[in-house]
């Protein structure tokens, strides 16, 4: 059988995302939580439009579809729009049935009661994830998880302003001040983690020693329970991975309606404008300043009707917001910009603690990496190949 082309791939999931949420419930009793809904469905038929109104997907320069790529038409992101907003517009009994949960962290490790899930891998309540990324200065923390100082950079101020070391007190304390989600997603030197415990990974601190210490000057901290503890006092907590949550459909709306419509307007009457929908996502996580990217002193400030900014932003918005939950890499590829971001090498920040107990502060190179175009798209296995002689190898792959 051969492959299909793009296009033809696209339709028939959306169509079946269609068939499926004509039939699934809107929701489940609570001891049923994880089963498949009419709305992740339609979650997934959102996903499924962004993508393939996306660069990688959706070329000017492709205008006939193939294997690889669908037509370009730049209505593809209206139709990525129409089918977010069918899931944000989603209600039961006149209700709207999701939203976004009161708190950041606490969604990760909440399940009952949190109606920004949509769709969320189900585990028992366990401390393994706690223990596989746990910092190395707690006997059997495997520090499995280590976040690049590219990542932490990138989280703001809480004012909105990009983090930069010049800010007054950013050398005494780079910590502070930040995004609040920085804290709720990253252990650093200085944070306190299980036990009122101080994370130490300064050169030659208790959590950057050992084969297994973290090589960049930070660990992970999203999806972690403070309470989930594999040494006594032991603990467990739920947790929640999500396929698809209300946040993420949020950020899918705003970037469909910017690329359809621009920022500022909502000419199909959905009930919000992509500079709203990012607004949510926003307040949400705290910050006092540059909400909707309007404190013109910051890097992410998008005039009204400025398209090209907000794109700009949108892209950070999802790295912060989403981190480590498996949309970065992919979206870096969609977007087309994998050849220039994933192609420089990753930094960690080497930490010094000085004799007055004051820290220096310099970022090193931990590992090169390489990313050559034909990565877009990952090759079929040679078994494949061999199995089916009218399966045509992606783009790069053959040799």
């Amino acid at each position: 059988i051969p492959r299909s082309k793009y296009d033809e791939c696209v339709k028939y999931i959306s169509d079946l995302c269609d068939s499926a949420a004509t039939i699934l419930p809107t929701s489940y009793p609570a001891a049923q939580l994880g089963r498949a809904t009419k709305g992740a469905a339609l979650a997934l038929k959102a996903r499924l439009w962004l993508y393939a109104a996306s660069p990688l997907f959706n070329d000017p320069s492709k205008t006939n579809d193939d294997l690889e790529h669908g037509a370009y038409d730049a209505k593809k992101w209206e139709k990525a729009a129409d089918a977010a907003a069918a899931v944000i517009n989603l209600k039961e009994n006149d209700n709207p049935v999701y939203g976004l949960y009161a708190s950041y962290d606490a969604f990760f490790t909440t399940l009952n009661g949190n109606k920004e899930i949509i769709l969320s891998q189900m585990t028992a309540a366990s401390n393994t994830v706690e223990k596989q990324n746990g910092p190395v200065s707690i006997t059997g923390g495997q520090g499995g998880t280590c976040p690049t100082w590219d990542l932490v950079s990138d989280y703001e101020m809480v004012t909105g302003i990009p983090f930069d070391w010049s800010l007054p007190g950013s050398q005494a304390n780079p910590w502070a001040n930040r995004d609040p989600r920085f804290a709720k997603s990253i252990l650093y030197n200085g944070a306190t983690w299980m036990n009122n415990m101080t994370i130490q990974t300064y050169e030659g601190g208790p959590d950057k020693v050992g084969n297994n210490a973290t090589r960049t000057g930070f660990y992970l901290r999203k999806f972690l329970g403070i309470g989930a503890r594999w040494n006594a006092p032991t603990g467990t907590t739920y947790h929640c991975f999500p396929l698809f949550r209300y946040g993420e459909v949020l950020l899918n709306y705003a970037e469909a309606m910017n690329e359809a419509y621009g920022p500022d307007v909502d000419p199909k009457g959905y009930g919000m404008t992509a500079r709203q929908a990012v607004n949510l996502i926003r307040t949400r996580a705290g910050l006092t300043g540059n909400k909707d990217f309007s404190v013109t002193t910051a890097a992410n400030y998008v005039p009204a009707g400025d398209k090209a900014k907000m794109r700009t932003a949108l892209q950070h918005e999802r790295r912060i917001e989403l981190v480590f939950e498996e949309h970065r890499h992919l979206d870096l590829r969609r977007w087309k910009l994998a050849e220039t971001v994933l192609n420089q090498p990753v930094h960690g920040l080497q930490i010094v603690k000085n004799a007055d107990n004051t820290y220096t502060y310099t970022p090193i190179e931990v590992e090169k990496r390489v990313f050559d175009a034909k990565m877009y798209l990952y090759p079929f296995l040679q078994t494949e190949i061999a199995r089916n002689k009218n399966l045509v190898q992606n783009t790069g792959w053959s040799n």
